[in-house]
């Protein structure tokens, strides 16, 4: 696989990147779980072992890579894995992949409108988190031991198996969106990450550009834009957007 380029920037306009239900299907039909549970090489391999760039309007994933070596486009995210690792893709966000042939790992997909209003509410307002392995992460074992629930309750056939599933979708949002604010505590030590996303909280409902953001930091744009994916995974629009 090392010697494959990465799929991380294609020259792609984002109104035309394609819009999915599942990756390469349109669905006439909702998801009929709270959760979708697939092994990571049974869509992929399907599609050369490349996902390519994609988003979806109505569902966010939580991706386990148990094996390394997965490029990842994904929000502000630019890289090649080096150990096992976690990813929440929140909605709407475009990303994409390049496996290896042996990859090992899961997917989990949460329907928007099976989840609760509240945990809705904060899959729609949270950038795209990555835990990288229980080095890293408290909360990286509780994802794999919650994942292999998932799997296990989604293809049986046990009594009060919907109701399970809810509450364990909830628990896996819950640990990726902690894992994530463990892993950003560091980042955010820059006063001026931690300012922008105080700006945008205060100033929520009222409108807020790019350019209010810049001038109230002291920043271009384009300096903002650049801290802004570096510190928070996301472009300033996007925060915006989603608060």
């Amino acid at each position: 696989m090392d010697d494959r380029p990465t799929i991380l920037h294609d020259p792609i306009m984002t109104s035309l990147v394609p819009t999915y239900d599942l990756y390469g299907e349109r669905l006439t039909d909702p998801l009929a779980d709270p959760v979708h549970h697939e092994l990571i090489r049974d869509r992929s391999e399907r599609h050369g072992w490349t996902i390519r760039p994609h988003r979806h309007d109505g569902l966010a994933h939580l991706f386990l890579f148990r094996s390394p070596g997965v490029d990842i486009s994904a929000g502000g995210l630019d890289l090649r894995t080096a150990e096992p690792a976690a990813l929440l893709v929140p909605p709407r966000l475009v990303h994409g992949f390049r496996f290896a042939d042996d990859i090992s790992g899961d997917v989990v997909t949460f329907p928007l409108d099976r989840q609760s209003s509240a945990l809705r509410a904060r899959l729609q307002a949270h950038a795209v988190a990555l835990l990288r392995g229980p080095s890293d992460s408290p909360y990286f074992d509780g994802i794999m031991s919650t994942v292999d629930q998932v799997a296990r309750l989604f293809h049986g056939a046990d009594p009060g198996r919907r109701a399970l599933l809810a509450s364990l979708a909830e628990t896996l949002i819950l640990y990726a969106l902690a894992g994530q604010t463990a892993e950003r505590q560091a980042d955010l030590g820059d006063p001026r990450a931690s300012a922008l996303c105080a700006l945008v909280e205060t100033a929520y409902p009222e409108p807020l550009s790019i350019g209010d953001c810049a001038r109230a930091l002291d920043l271009s744009a384009t300096h903002l834009t650049r801290l802004s994916r570096r510190h928070l995974g996301v472009a300033p629009g996007e925060l915006i957007l989603r608060r």
